[in-house]
C-alpha cells in the first residue's frame, strides 16, 4: 500500500484506505469503476457511522434507509447526507449503465468521498486529527488520459471563475449607480400654518414696536 496516498489518514480504517488508494489509481482510467467503488466507500462508512452511534438495527437496512435514519435522527447533516446521497446514486447509475460515467463525475466522487472521510475523522476518529489538504492524484506516465476531456474541465472551472468575477463587479457597479439616480431630498421647507401664523404674529408685535401707544393717567 502507498502510504503516500490521499486517503492515507483513514489507515484506522483499512478496508477503506484500501478502497480509497484504488480508487485513486483508477482515477483517470476508469471512471466507471470510479464511481462504484465510492459507492462501496460510502456504504461501509455509513455503517461505521451506524454502528459508532449504536444504533440497533432489528432489521438490515438498506444503505438509502440508513442515510435517512442517520439524518432523521440528526447524527449527519444536510450537507453531509447530500454528499453521501450523490455518490450512492451515480454509484447505483454506474452499476446499471455502462456508458453511465465521465472524468468530471469521477472527480466530485474522489472529492466528496475525501470531505466525507476529513468528517468522519474528525467526529469519530483521534482528537489530535489534522485533516490534510485535499489534492488531486498526478496521473501516471504510462497512463492514457483524455486529454480533450482533461482540458475541457479546466476550462470550465476557468469560465466559471470568471464568470464569478464579472458578476461581483457589475453587481458593485449597479449599487453604486442606484447611489446616484436616488432623488436628492430638498432641504427648504415650505412654510406651513403654523409658520405663517408665528410670521404674523412677529409683524404685527414689530408694527406695535413702531407706533407705541400711551395711558393717560387721569
Amino acid at each position: 500500500m502507498n502510504k503516500n496516498h490521499l486517503f492515507s489518514f483513514m489507515n484506522n480504517q483499512p478496508q477503506l484506505a484500501a478502497i480509497g488508494e484504488e480508487i485513486e489509481q483508477i482515477l483517470f482510467t476508469d471512471s466507471h469503476a470510479v464511481l462504484i467503488k465510492a459507492r462501496v466507500y460510502t456504504e461501509q462508512l455509513a455503517k461505521l457511522v451506524t454502528d459508532h452511534e449504536k444504533l440497533e438495527e432489528v432489521f438490515e437496512l438498506k444503505h438509502v434507509e440508513r442515510l435517512h435514519k442517520l439524518l432523521r435522527e440528526e447524527f449527519i447533516t444536510e450537507e453531509i447526507h447530500h454528499k453521501f446521497d450523490w455518490i450512492r446514486k451515480t454509484g447505483n447509475k454506474a452499476a446499471h449503465e455502462a456508458d453511465f460515467a465521465n472524468m468530471e463525475l469521477a472527480l466530485k466522487a474522489h472529492r466528496y468521498l475525501f470531505q466525507l472521510s476529513v468528517w468522519y475523522q474528525e467526529t469519530y476518529g483521534d482528537w489530535n486529527f489534522t485533516a490534510p489538504s485535499y489534492r488531486i492524484p498526478q496521473p501516471k506516465s504510462t497512463e492514457s488520459i483524455d486529454k480533450d476531456e482533461l482540458s475541457k474541465l479546466i476550462s470550465q472551472a476557468i469560465e466559471q471563475a470568471l464568470g464569478k468575477t464579472v458578476d461581483q463587479t457589475l453587481q458593485t457597479i449597479q449599487k453604486e449607480l442606484t447611489k446616484f439616480q436616488e432623488p436628492q431630498s430638498t432641504q427648504t421647507e415650505k412654510p406651513g400654518k403654523g409658520n405663517t401664523e408665528s410670521a404674523a404674529a412677529l409683524d404685527q408685535n414689530i408694527k406695535g414696536k413702531q407706533n407705541p401707544s400711551f395711558d393717560l393717567v387721569t
